[in-house]
Formats: C-alpha cells, structure tokens, sequence
C-alpha cells in the first residue's frame, strides 16, 4: 500500500531513481512486462509461465478473490503487477506537481471506500452574529439573561472520479525493456499532473473534479477590468484590485498564475508614486535561490493551465491549500498482449481514482468591510 502523502519537503525531492531495498520479485516494472508477454505467448505452447507472476498473482487472490474471471488466465488481460512499482509513481506525481504538493490532503483510511465526507462550520461572514454560521459572545451586566446562539454546520463530499491512461506499444518496444520502462513512467507521470491539477482549476464536476475556477463555485471572486482599460493588457489596477478581494491568512501559501504572454504586461508594470515620488516595479524577477518571480510580493508562477493576455483566468490568485484532495492509495496497472494482438501491439492501462474541489463553497464577508473575500480569485475579460 502507498504511504500517505503529507506536504512534507520530501516529496519535493526527486525519487525517480531511488530504490527501495525490497521491490518483490522484479528488479524493475520493464522485466515483469516481458516475463507477461512471454507468459501469453508461450501458455499455448508449452504452458510455462514465470513462477515469480504466479507468485503475485497468488499474493493478490490471498488480499481478494475475484467474483469473475481472473488474471491467471492471458487471454483475458495479463497479470497482477506487484505494488512496489506503483508507489514510484505516485511519489513522482506529487514531486512534480506544484499545485497538488500544496493541495490540503486527506487520505482514504477505509480499504473498500469510494469517498470522503468532511463535516465543517457553515460560516459565510465574519460580522457580529455570523461567525462559525451563528455563534456570537457579548459582555453582560450582573443578572443579565445571555442570549443563546449556536454554530451552523455543513458537508463537505468527494467522491472518487476514475483517471484512466492506456498506452499501445509494439513488441518491438516490449523488447527494449529499459527503454519501455522510462518513456511509459515518464509519460504517464507528467500526463497525470497535467489532468490532475487542470481539473483541479477548470473541471466540472461531472465525472470529474470540481475545479475552483468554474462558473458553480460559488467562492470565486471575479474582478472586472478597470473602467476605459484598452483591450487585452494587464495594469497595476487589476493586480491591486485582486490583492484587495483575497483572503488575507491564505497570503503567506498564495500564488499568482499567469499565461506566458501575460509576463511581459508584468516586467514592465510599476507602483504609481505620489507626486514627485519613485516609481517600483510590481514586478521583481526570481533572485538567487526561488524558482519564480514576485507579483506584490506573492510567487508568480508561469502556468499553461491559465488562458490568454486579455480573457478571463490569465491571471489568477489562489491559496491552494484551500484546494481539497483525496486518493486511493495506490496507482492501478494492468496489461494486456491480446486487445491488438493481430498488429504485434501490447496495451499498458493505468488508473488513479482520486477527486478535489474547493475548501469554500461562497465568498466570505469580513469583519468590517462589505466587499467579499475569497481565496480563489481571478481577473476578468479586457476585450
């Protein structure tokens, strides 16, 4: 089983080359590869079959008998690949993955659960009588009758929603096993931080992860562009506006995403000075040290996940703590040498079953102010 993932500074570290000192039976994911083409092609023959795949799939009919067919027979689908190879992956989604790595993560305990339902305060203000959705204290007088209030709660629910990747390799590539092993474990890693931390920002919902910038989640807080600001630019008002409607304690964990064509609006952008004053940049690239520039003081990462100079999302404030995240523990594969069999092709399919969405679920009015906060903000179209 996979270890939890935490937000330890471990899994920013690179582990792809790291081994652990008991990986099973196979030295590495490309020698069971060949050891389940061999398996499938020479079961006709003369049935000989690598005692080490049976000893996984043993271990596995041990954890759970199947109520259909299984995976001991090749041509319905191969066998078990052994779980030691499947949390490498894992560890390398969340090492490359800036946004999951700050994600706030809550873990499934129970073996057979398909979600995840988190109780929390239903709190929308701050104002007197508002907070924690209704809970208010005041000082009385000797004798005084204490009004009675009381907190408002609500539910927080992930569900599970299925990433799926499959892969078609020729037999010619099964047969470089070093080589199959890095180009499929690059791909799929770097393919499911992609769909992961997308949807995280921009799904839908449906059948997938709910993402903080779509239209039904109620936190969001859209900036519109200033009044006569000329198409598809980027001034010092819109990042001032948007530092004014974020959420002030998800500051020290926020960052700017912007598109590529959105840095140069920045690299020129300066704080207007008063009368006779210095002008400063907004702007300062990364120094020594950081791996981006500051925006007001605030990371500024080049995302391909925002859109382009001048529609809405080509820059975007987030906490991403705010951001939930759940997982099965473990990423799934299979293969299978029989779906193209008639064109010498094998096919590699991998699974990850995991689900986020939004912390908040609508803006926050503070204390003393009426204008709204939020810690998912974006800036609105300059067209």
């Amino acid at each position: 089983m996979a270890t939890p993932i935490t937000h330890s500074p471990m899994y920013r570290s690179h582990v792809i080359d790291k081994q652990p000192a008991n990986r099973g039976p196979f030295s590495s994911l490309s020698e069971q590869l060949l050891a389940v083409r061999q398996a499938a092609l020479r079961a006709s023959q003369s049935g000989y079959i690598d005692p080490r795949l049976l000893r996984l799939n043993d271990e596995y009919y041990e954890r759970a008998a199947p109520a259909g067919a299984g995976e001991q027979v090749p041509s319905i689908g191969g066998f078990v690949v052994q779980p030691e190879f499947s949390q490498d992956l894992i560890n390398r989604v969340f090492s490359t993955g800036e946004l999951l790595r700050r994600m706030t993560t809550f873990p499934l305990t129970k073996e057979h659960a398909t979600g995840l339902r988190i109780p929390g305060f239903d709190e929308q203000s701050r104002q007197d009588g508002s907070r924690f959705g209704g809970m208010n204290a005041k000082f009385y007088n000797e004798a005084d009758q204490p009004t009675a209030t009381k907190a408002k709660y609500r539910m927080l629910e992930l569900a599970l929603k299925k990433l799926i990747g499959l892969c078609y390799v020729t037999d010619e590539l099964v047969a470089d096993g070093p080589a199959l092993e890095r180009s499929i474990t690059l791909a799929f890693t770097n393919e499911f931080v992609f769909q992961l931390e997308r949807h995280a920002l921009l799904g839908n919902g449906a059948g997938q992860p709910l993402g903080i910038l779509d239209p039904s989640n109620q936190a969001l807080v859209v900036v519109p562009k200033s009044s006569g600001q000329i198409a598809a630019t980027l001034i010092y008002e819109n990042v001032s506006a948007m530092l004014s409607r974020f959420w002030g304690p998800g500051t020290p964990n926020a960052l700017w995403l912007i598109s590529t064509d959105v840095l140069a609006q920045l690299l020129t952008m300066t704080i207007p000075a008063n009368s006779g004053g210095s002008y400063y940049p907004a702007y300062v690239p990364a120094v020594a040290g950081e791996s981006w520039g500051r925006l007001l003081g605030i990371p500024c990462m080049i995302s391909e996940y925002a859109s382009t100079l001048g529609n809405q999302g080509d820059i975007i404030l987030v906490d991403p703590s705010q951001i939930i995240f759940t997982q099965k523990s473990d990423i799934e594969r299979s293969t299978s040498i029989h779906v193209d069999f008639g064109a010498d092709q094998q096919v590699y399919k991998f699974v990850w079953r995991c689900d986020s969405q939004p912390m908040w679920h609508t803006q926050l009015t503070p204390f003393n102010s009426s204008a709204s906060l939020s810690p998912y903000v974006v800036l609105g179209a300059r067209q």
